[in-house]
């Protein structure tokens, strides 16, 4: 599978957890410890990668809404890199999106 290289570099950021939420630059010295670093979508958390991608609750909706759409259930991880590396190795079956069914996304109902 080809994809932009663009895109393969937000991914392999991604899984090294190496973009930049506000916990990661307070972690690189980029921003001080006073800046607020709570996420500003829910100001319930603080702004990691993982939870800017998969819990924040104004997030999780759209996850769900895109997979219901196609008939699956979804659990999202809390670490992106298993949301990857599922996607990516974990898999044994194809779906309609490639090899993604693992024990994260479920056909039907429950």
């Amino acid at each position: 599978m080809s994809i932009p290289p663009k895109v393969g570099v937000f991914l392999w950021r991604l899984f090294l957890d190496k973009l930049s939420s506000r916990i990661n630059l307070l972690k690189w010295n980029i921003i001080q410890e006073s800046v607020d670093i709570l996420c500003p979508w829910c100001r319930d958390s603080q702004e990691t990668t993982a939870h800017v991608l998969f819990s924040c609750k104004m997030i999780e909706p759209i996850w769900k809404k895109l997979y219901k759409g196609e008939g699956y259930l979804i659990v999202l991880p809390q670490d992106p890199s298993q949301h990857l590396y599922g996607r990516c190795y974990g898999a044994q079956s194809h779906g309609p999106y490639g090899r993604l069914e693992t024990s994260l996304f479920f056909k039907g109902k429950l």
